[in-house]
């Protein structure tokens, strides 16, 4: 079974989209490296009639743990030293690695469609996504109610795997297309529906009749902390969520005709487009971009993945092309919304896309997806017959580092590249799926039994040497409060055009967050709850400078 049959989206042409771009490993490095140093590899056999499986997400723990996600077909799956159970269906699992990459935990989740995850610092994993038949979590089963087609749940698992709660979205045509953890430690994921939205608490307002975009921020415990209808009357699907150190959320997506954020529209030129909107740390609109060919017959491109830089910019990947041809994109983006840059990566003949991005700490940012028969990172080319799994690393400027590719040995072989992610030591790790031969550098895949079934692979490799940004940077604002030390309340002085304001304790974690005003001048925080002691105030100005200051709370 090929694993475009496993993660199959709703929306034929994404799932065109997504079909090609299951084929890309490229990673940057250092100006003078041209491809990564592959470190290890593993790849999981699915085995039975109809067998296949693919990896779909994977996130970093705080102690070097990874937590992986994907889903399997047919029969049995080998991940690890462990054989999950499968008897024909499909199933999606959850897999937690120790820093070294051997297996410690796992979850089999029978019927599931879509899955995306995030950890928390204590190693809490929470999992989202859309289902379209009952489903098993521990002792909890989910169904559908009469009118819907598929609906979105939530659970969380402590970092022993052990299951602490469920939710489910409860509404009309839900699909949950991204997950993230704020500074609090609270969980907020983001998607479109056709209804109201609960996940346990008040129903949003309602959507549709077509896919509107939805917000939610849920307490460590489950409690529905925000629920936002981001979107009316539009036609949308989310496919990434990130968040900034201040809690303002950013989500990709794609757009079909017309988005409307309450006073705001946003026009599509495409039979589809890239979307890209910001949202406060409430859930409010802040902004809104699109990007995208011109032409209502034909013209595909698609939001696929967004994550946020040191600097709280956020990056977009995705696909941009025709009915015929697409190709992976990349772009770069201000606080504000203005475009840095944006990369179009010459392709073959059929469709190629960047599925995942991220920022790798080092001052560059990490694509991974597929191409076919070839494809041009800037000045790097990548050759090989048939659809192949990539991996690119582009500067601050937007240039290709490197670039280097999964490589088979005919154009039989096939692979993709799925998500990719960043740990605090310069380790890079891509999650996907190969059929047939795959090798990453001088490390080579043995495939299954059946060459016709994708497995599923998951590769590591160093990033490279820290970039120095050649852009100007914003300076850091001068930020003065008084009283200070303080209790019961201080005040900021402000420049105009508003920003957000993070209180961060001693041990740097988000204890209050707020929006600042447009207007110039005296600003009353209020420090009510706080227990005495040190704290530093953290603003993220709307003029793209930041500053922080110490303050005393009596």
């Amino acid at each position: 079974m090929n694993l475009s049959t496993l993660f199959r989206p709703r929306w034929p042409h994404l799932y065109l989209l997504l079909l090609l771009a299951t084929f890309f490993l490229v990673e940057p490095g250092a100006r003078a490296q041209t491809t990564p140093a592959w470190t290890s590899v593993q790849r999981s056999i699915s085995s039975g009639t109809g067998s296949g499986s693919g990896g779909r997400h994977i996130v970093i723990g705080a102690d070097g743990s990874q937590y992986v996600t994907g889903a399997y077909a047919g029969g049995s799956l080998t991940l690890g030293t462990a054989t999950l159970a499968g008897a024909g269906g499909r199933y999606t699992f959850l897999a937690k690695y120790s820093a070294a990459g051997a297996l410690i935990w796992n979850k089999i989740i029978p019927g599931i469609s879509s899955s995306h995850i995030a950890v928390d610092a204590a190693g809490n994993v929470y999992m989202t996504g859309f289902f379209t038949t009952p489903i098993a979590l521990g002792t909890t089963t989910l169904t559908l109610a009469a009118i819907n087609n598929y609906d979105s749940y939530l659970v969380k698992y402590d970092a022993q795997g052990v299951q602490q709660w469920v939710r489910q979205g409860n509404g009309n045509g839900i699909s949950t297309g991204g997950i993230a953890i704020d500074g609090a430690g609270n969980v907020v994921i983001a998607g479109d529906t056709e209804g109201a939205v609960s996940f346990g608490g008040p129903p949003t307002p309602v959507g549709g009749p077509r896919p509107d975009i939805f917000y939610c921020k849920l307490s460590p415990a489950g409690a529905v902390l925000q629920a936002k209808l981001v979107t009316t009357g539009s036609f949308i699907i989310v496919n990434s969520l990130a968040l900034d150190t201040a809690g303002n959320a950013f989500i990709a997506a794609e757009l079909n005709g017309t988005a409307t954020f309450g006073t705001t529209t946003v026009v599509g030129t495409g039979s589809t487009d890239i979307l890209l909107c910001k949202l406060d740390a409430a859930g409010n609109f802040v902004w809104a971009r699109r990007d995208g060919g011109t032409g209502t017959n034909g013209v595909y491109s698609s939001a696929l993945s967004v994550a946020v830089d040191a600097g709280g910019n956020p990056v977009v990947a995705g696909a941009y092309g025709t009915s015929t041809n697409s190709q992976p994109y990349v772009a770069l983006y201000t606080t504000q919304g203005t475009q840095v840059w944006a990369r179009q990566v010459t392709n073959g003949t059929m469709y190629s896309a960047a599925n995942s991005v991220a920022y790798d700490g080092r001052g560059g940012y990490l694509v991974t997806g597929m191409f076919e028969n070839s494809a041009l990172f800037g000045t790097i080319p990548l050759t090989a017959a048939g659809r192949h799994l990539f991996v690119a690393r582009y500067d601050s400027q937007g240039n290709a580092v490197w670039a280097d590719q999964a490589a088979g040995t005919s154009s039989t072989d096939t692979s993709t590249g799925n998500f990719i992610v960043a740990d605090a030591s310069g380790n890079g790790f891509v999650v996907g799926s190969a059929t047939g031969n795959a090798a990453f550098g001088a490390l080579a895949t043995t495939p299954g039994t059946s060459t016709a079934s994708s497995d599923i692979v998951i590769a590591k490799f160093t990033v490279g040497n820290v970039l120095t940004p050649t852009r100007p940077t914003v300076p850091a604002a001068v930020l003065a409060c008084y009283p200070n030390p303080a209790s019961g309340h201080t005040t900021l002085l402000l420049p105009a055009g508003g920003g957000q304001l993070v209180v961060l304790d001693a041990l740097g974690r988000s204890v209050q967050q707020q929006a600042l005003p447009a207007t110039a001048g005296e600003y009353a925080v209020s420090l009510a709850g706080l227990t005495p002691g040190l704290y530093q105030l953290l603003t993220m100005l709307g003029n793209g400078q930041t500053a922080r200051i110490q303050l005393g709370v009596q």
